[in-house]
């Protein structure tokens, strides 16, 4: 809806491992409207996810330079030089989805985890103290790691968290990047 007080385009981009969406950009209440449909009913194809797919797509799909805001979790680790080139060509902003159980896992005693992509099934003692801090301290370096990439690619970006109002992040962000294209 800012893209329509801007009189903006927009454009939609869903992906799994594969494009399996895209809405070419358009300027209105009714095109804004549409993606919101689009993203409600959406139902993946696939449950496997591919960031440099995406991110090769928006490159050649989208020839002029655009502010393209990059929804995920980035809990894949093979889309760093993929959103680097993305990056040059235009005006990339992550918004990362977090979930502070990653870090912080209930003591309930053993859990079995199965990874919704590759179906790998493991073990987790969470009643061991030990197994809690090692699985914060893996948790917290990929945080840290997806941070610092962001920040060497100077873009602006947001982690929303699901135990969190997501408004507050989301307006201070667009705050933040409206002052510095004032100046």
């Amino acid at each position: 809806f800012s893209a329509i007080k801007n009189n903006d385009r927009v454009g939609l981009v869903i992906f799994t491992n594969q494009v399996e969406l895209f809405t070419p950009p358009k300027k209105g209440s009714k095109h804004v409207l549409r993606i919101i449909s689009d993203v409600l009913r959406f139902i993946p194809k696939n449950k496997k996810t591919d960031l440099t797919c995406a991110l090769r797509f928006l490159s050649n799909v989208t020839k002029h330079k655009c502010v393209a805001f990059l929804i995920s979790d980035f809990m894949n680790d093979k889309y760093a030089s993929a959103l680097k080139v993305a990056n040059r060509r235009h005006d990339m902003v992550p918004i990362v989805l977090r979930d502070r159980l990653e870090k912080h896992l209930p003591e309930v005693g053993w859990i079995c985890f199965q990874d919704s992509e590759s179906k790998e099934q493991i073990l987790v003692d969470t009643g061991s103290r030990e197994t809690l801090n090692e699985v914060a301290r893996a948790v917290d370096k990929t945080w840290q790691n997806q941070r610092r990439l962001f920040q060497q690619l100077g873009m602006d970006y947001v982690e929303l968290f699901t135990d969190r109002d997501y408004v507050s992040p989301l307006v201070k962000l667009f705050r933040l990047r409206s002052s510095r294209m004032s100046r």
